[in-house]
């Protein structure tokens, strides 16, 4: 079994599409990172937005503690009691590796894999859709209209599973519960930051696909526009903007809006419409629009942007 080290935050898939190519077909991304004020090209994009081993979870008896008194409300989500079930078995295997029984060492990458390949299945969905909205920028509504309820969902699903599995949404949350501790017949026990982590990151996916759930049956409004201006859309190391407003209720997210570039051509916007007869809508954008919300993306990041021109870059 390989390990899959190279982890993406970012999908590859998606950065793909804004991949250029020279006369001599070599492709390459620009990518500006904020931090150390750099900006440069790289053609391999196995380097970009990634982090090694970013979901690699340990599942030992506190962190299966932890996470079955977390979703306890939930296992009657036919999703979250799938899920328990698949971090138990992890927490067996965990048991055996790190009892070091016969070729325990040959069982890491289950542990690294798992949730890497959860995200690599949602991927190759997102993939169709991106590359059916991105093919005909001018008549996304054909593309939509041959798909529709896949294309809906998928697109839905996108926008919240990758706003939450970014650096900044993992740190966000890990700042909120790096001082967890399980009480237990045993007594006490305060979580290691390596428990933190773990607990967090299966807790940010489970949550990703329930808000898309919750979104799918709301019954949100995704406006597909098309970019028709000579101003490519960037994206980001955070290429979801997304907002929610204070309420009473966790679930209720009525309020919810978002906004990503699916494609340089193509955006994406999420927004609760009193319109229930079309979950679809189609606009075109211009290039005051293209600019500020390129502007929005930059200041949003965390830590990179990405454009196909290095002269898109030194607008920000």
């Amino acid at each position: 079994m390989e390990e899959k080290i190279r982890q993406h935050y970012v999908s590859r898939f998606y950065l793909d599409s804004w991949a250029t190519q020279d006369s001599n077909g070599d492709s390459w991304i620009w990518v500006h990172n904020k931090k150390d004020k750099n900006t440069y090209k790289t053609a391999n994009l196995k380097k970009v937005a990634q982090q090694n081993r970013f979901y690699r979870v340990e599942i030992d008896e506190v962190v299966w503690g932890m996470l079955s008194y977390y979703f306890a409300p939930l296992q009657g989500e036919p999703f979250v009691a799938e899920m328990l079930h698949k971090i138990n078995q992890l927490r067996l295997v965990n048991a055996y590796r790190v009892s070091g029984l016969e070729r325990h060492e040959k069982l890491a990458p289950l542990e690294t894999n798992f949730l890497e390949d959860m995200y690599s299945a949602l991927e190759s969905e997102f993939a169709y859709t991106v590359a059916a909205m991105s093919a005909r920028p001018e008549n996304m509504n054909v593309a939509v209209e041959e798909d529709a309820e896949r294309h809906h969902d998928n697109l839905l699903k996108l926008i919240a599973s990758q706003y939450f599995r970014t650096r900044r949404a993992r740190k966000a949350v890990i700042d909120l519960t790096k001082d967890m501790y399980l009480e237990s017949v045993n007594g006490t026990e305060k979580l290691t930051p390596v428990q933190v982590e773990t607990v967090t990151k299966v807790i940010l996916f489970v949550e990703s696909i329930r808000l898309a759930n919750n979104l799918i049956r709301t019954g949100f409004t995704l406006s597909l526009d098309h970019n028709a201006s000579d101003l490519d859309l960037v994206t980001s190391s955070n290429p979801v903007w997304g907002n929610v407003e204070d309420r009473e209720e966790k679930e209720d997210v009525s309020s919810f809006k978002a906004v990503m570039p699916l494609a340089p051509k193509v955006n994406l916007r999420l927004f609760k419409s009193d319109n229930t007869d079309s979950v679809f809508q189609f606009n075109s954008i211009d290039r005051g629009v293209v600019y500020r919300q390129n502007k929005l993306i930059a200041e949003a990041s965390d830590l990179d942007v990405y454009a196909t021109t290095k002269q898109q870059l030194n607008m920000f």
